[in-house]
């Protein structure tokens, strides 16, 4: 079970998430869970089971987003950087970063936008 907390004063905002009841998207290369949205849309945190290759993106807008490796290994190339990664490793891609990857690994993302806009391109 995954636990949120948002801080509001006088209101109790605890949510548990269990992994069977999130909505869950299929993409070539990839599935993933969407954990939880933030209403305002400043944050989306999402489980990744990586089984090839996601396409190269670049992050638009004041978006940062972070992968971090849950379990096997794999590649991420960044800003034309290419890194292994490894369980336990984290990736931050700051906004206007590039990014993709390929391997056979669980991934936790985590998207900020202060903004309320989380954003991202396809190239």
């Amino acid at each position: 079970m995954l636990m949120s907390r948002e801080s509001q004063p006088g209101r109790d905002t605890t949510k548990f998430i269990q992994l069977e009841s999130t909505p869950v998207f299929e993409r070539e290369g990839f599935t993933g869970r969407i954990l939880y949205d933030a209403p305002d849309g400043t944050a989306r945190h999402l489980l990744i089971e990586v089984f090839g290759h996601h396409p190269e993106k670049r992050m638009t807008g004041d978006t940062t987003r972070s992968y971090h490796v849950m379990s096997g290994y794999g590649t991420f190339i960044l800003n034309g950087r290419s890194e292994q990664v490894f369980q336990g490793d984290t990736v931050v891609i700051n906004p206007d970063g590039s990014y993709q990857y390929s391997g056979e690994m669980v991934l936790y993302e985590t998207n900020v936008s202060p903004s309320g806009t989380i954003t991202d391109e396809k190239l």
